[in-house]
């Protein structure tokens, strides 16, 4: 039985309306999938940074001082910078520079780009490296005047290296001393101590 020109277009209404509903639900399952593979290359992502945080390298100072050679009466500072990380750093250089100072100059002190430098090397985790340039200005009547607070020592400069993920990374230092009689320990100053991640944050 031939169907009527009514019932031929009841028939393509509800294939029309039937086919909606199935891109319709073509659609909703493409977003969902969209959605889906975001939200694991987010969690992949997540993953790997948090990994990458707990195994890369970290370098810091650990510790920063005063010593003397008795035997020539020869002051330096002696900076010792280590590994806390779980892998190695690469390529680690540190640039470094001190400046003795008088009381007033202390307040308005000019950091330049640090003139010294220690050899390029890799640092494994757990290990350390010391820098020790001597402080040839701190004779005679000058290291009593430090002692006394009537001048300043101070010790800047800064670590570069990469880590085991191939991303550099650097450490900015900044240390200084004055007064305080036979203390031996340069305490860190309150500004220009800063992480390549610190930066990133502010």
């Amino acid at each position: 039985m031939a169907l009527s020109t009514e019932g031929l277009l009841g028939l393509t209404l509800w294939q029309t309306v039937i086919g909606g509903f199935g891109l319709g639900a073509l659609v909703v399952t493409i977003l969902l999938t969209v959605r889906a593979t975001n939200a694991a290359i987010d969690a992949n992502r997540i993953a790997r940074e948090s990994a990458e945080r707990q195994l890369r390298a970290y370098i810091f100072v650990d510790s920063c001082k005063r010593t003397q050679e008795d035997k020539y009466n020869r002051w330096f500072i002696e900076a010792s910078f280590k590994n806390f990380g779980q892998t190695p750093a690469y390529k680690l250089t540190i640039k470094f520079d001190y400046k003795l100072v008088s009381a007033p100059e202390a307040e308005t002190m000019d950091f330049c780009d640090p003139t010294k430098h220690s050899s390029v090397h890799d640092l494994g985790p757990g290990h350390q490296t010391v820098v020790r340039p001597q402080i040839h200005e701190l004779t005679g009547t000058n290291l009593p005047a430090l002692k006394d607070g009537n001048l300043g020592l101070f010790f800047w400069g800064r670590a570069d290296f990469i880590d085991a993920f191939g991303k550099e990374r650097w450490l900015r230092f900044r240390y200084f001393q004055a007064g305080g009689k036979d203390l031996l320990s340069l305490g860190t100053h309150h500004e220009g101590n800063s992480t390549s991640e610190s930066e990133c944050l502010t």
